[in-house]
């Protein structure tokens, strides 16, 4: 292998610009589709490149061995599964994006032990993350997405599955620009989000004879202008080892071609009856205690730099402004008097007591008697300090969405919309602004409000999309008040929302910020069942205010933290 190619066909060897062109990988299950993408792992790794696999199934740790299994392979670190170096966890993701963009990390990350929800958040931090730091840290960068299907699907996304499309959408996308390349690895081209599919500038394409798989690829063909329709006939009978490789505007190539074999262990194969499980073998040079010492070093500097995480410490501080911590006090007893001067000090006491009784016309006209000190027993027992007063809360600035009198001539419901909609900078969702105002978006009332206010000419928009105040709307409510800010801001939100289950949510979620609470960590807070509609409701309802962000597992907005 010569300095600027990589050797992966009998008859083709590829350039080592292949490490930041879009690459896809596409064949049925049991062809060698892993197999093969080792065989360009391997390549790029040997030639001095940087190269990440995100390995959803667990079976890429077999480049660290030799390929009989008895000795060590390419010498990089594998981050979780069953045969990683270190543990992989969800809160790892930035940390690992920050060692792979500015450190130029080469490493497997073995994501298979992650649930479902987990691992779509770990590959959207790890994806936006690697695509934000690699512009200011511009080097070439590949990374093989195994089963592309589970993080770039096709299918309509929603919550976790919606953010983590939109960063792995974004850093195919736009990835080359800064450096990135990537490979696609798919037995299903049909479930893999054609957006993505469609930037793939060399296609590798082995046995498939499903009617889905194949017209998913003569859709890529036709999106390339390329004509190769009648190879794509050929696909049902090729070859294990056999592929159709294809490269219309990069090497402007169209061949049959028979994969190379790989020099590292083959852990991708199916297992037969009566095999040995082979183990990975010790590899000195990777240092697991020094890989866990990078990403604990990695994460604190992400934490540094997160805002959500120094807006928390200033959320923080506030409510220690707001709610200072009780004073710690030491008492220590200190003896005043001796037994001596006690007994002295009844005396006279008696003494005194005599006098009075002798004088006095009679016991009724008697004065009050003093208490009298304390006896040598209870003197010598700890005092109870007084408990500092409750720290006064100050109160929540009234909202003018809930008082209408200051917007001079309008009905009390749309003054109290249009507050609403001013209070809120201006330029907001209907259903937040309604909710905010105390109505039901779903309501007849909320809908003839907006109906009124359009016709005066104090807003547009609609309640299912945005409305926003006018000119003359912002004149006559000049004297509509900001909403307040930090934890006035807070307490204000956790009063206009419902109580019950919405507020204690809320206040879970704002306790923890930015951290994300699943159902179960919210049903060990709140008391409310994880599986209960009760909670799907409430979280619904602050969805509707704009307050979380997610689904499933949410937390605060960041809003509530300005």
């Amino acid at each position: 292998m010569s300095a600027t190619t990589i050797p992966f066909a009998e008859d083709l060897d590829l350039p080592l610009e292949i490490v930041t062109q879009p690459c896809g990988i596409l064949a049925r299950r049991g062809w060698g589709k892993t197999y093969t993408a080792k065989l360009l792992a391997e390549g790029m790794i040997r030639a001095g490149a940087q190269v990440v696999i995100v390995d959803p199934v667990g079976v890429w740790y077999g480049l660290t061995m030799s390929a009989d299994g008895t000795g060590p392979g390419l010498e990089i670190p594998v981050l979780g599964g069953l045969h990683g170096d270190v543990e992989l966890r969800e809160g790892d993701a930035a940390a690992v994006a920050r060692l792979v963009a500015e450190e130029g990390l080469t490493a497997v990350l073995d994501v298979s032990l992650m649930s479902k929800a987990a691992r779509q958040r770990f590959v959207a931090r790890l994806a936006e993350g690697i695509f934000q730091g690699k512009k200011t840290h511009r080097s070439a960068l590949h990374i093989i997405l195994e089963e592309a299907q589970l993080f770039a699907p096709q299918r309509s996304a929603r919550g976790d599955t919606a953010v983590m499309l939109g960063a792995v959408e974004d850093l195919c996308r736009l990835g080359r620009n800064v450096g990135i390349g990537y490979t696609l690895v798919s037995q299903r081209p049909q479930s893999v989000n054609k957006e993505v599919l469609n930037q793939v500038e060399v296609l590798i394409v082995g046995q498939i004879s499903g009617p889905h798989e194949r017209a998913a690829i003569n859709d890529w063909v036709v999106h390339q202008d390329f004509d190769v329709a009648a190879m794509v006939q050929e696909l049902p009978s090729l070859q294990q080892g056999e592929a159709f490789f294809w490269s219309p505007s990069w090497l402007r190539e169209a061949r049959r071609i028979r994969v190379g074999q790989i020099t590292t262990f083959d852990s991708s194969s199916t297992p037969v009856v009566g095999a040995r499980d082979v183990k990975p073998v010790a590899r000195p040079s990777v240092d697991p205690e020094a890989l866990r010492e990078a990403l604990e070093a990695a994460g604190a500097a992400e934490r540094e730099e997160d805002p959500r995480d120094l807006r928390r410490r200033i959320a923080e501080l506030e409510r220690e402004l707001v709610e200072p911590a009780e004073p710690q006090v030491e008492f220590i007893e200190v003896p005043i008097l001796s037994d001596e001067d006690r007994e002295l000090l009844q005396e006279l006491r008696d003494t005194l007591d005599t006098i009075l009784d002798a004088t006095a016309p009679d016991a009724t006209a008697r004065a009050p008697q003093a208490p009298r000190p304390p006896s040598a027993t209870q003197a010598k027992a700890t005092p109870q300090p007084a408990r500092p007063p409750a720290t006064e809360r100050k109160p929540v600035p009234t909202a003018l969405a809930t008082d209408a009198a200051q917007v001079d001539g309008l009905p009390k419901g749309e003054g109290r919309v249009l507050a609403a909609v001013v209070q809120l900078g201006g330029r907001v969702s209907g259903r937040r602004a309604v909710l905010m105002a105390g109505y039901s978006p779903r309501s007849s009332t909320a809908r003839n409000i907006l109906s009124g206010l359009r016709t005066r000419g104090l807003i547009e928009g609609s309640l299912t999309g945005e409305l926003e105040a006018t000119q003359e709307a912002r004149i006559i409510t000049s004297r509509v008040p900001s909403l307040p800010r930090g934890e006035e801001l807070r307490r204000f939100w956790l009063e206009k929302v419902p109580g019950g289950a919405p507020r204690a949510v809320l206040e879970a979620l704002i306790r923890v910020y930015p951290r994300e609470l699943s159902p179960e960590e919210i049903e060990e807070a709140t008391g409310y069942s994880a599986t209960s509609s009760t909670l799907r409701n409430a979280a619904s309802r602050l969805r509707g205010f704009e307050l979380v962000e997610g689904r499933g597992s949410i937390r605060a907005s960041d809003d509530l933290f300005i």
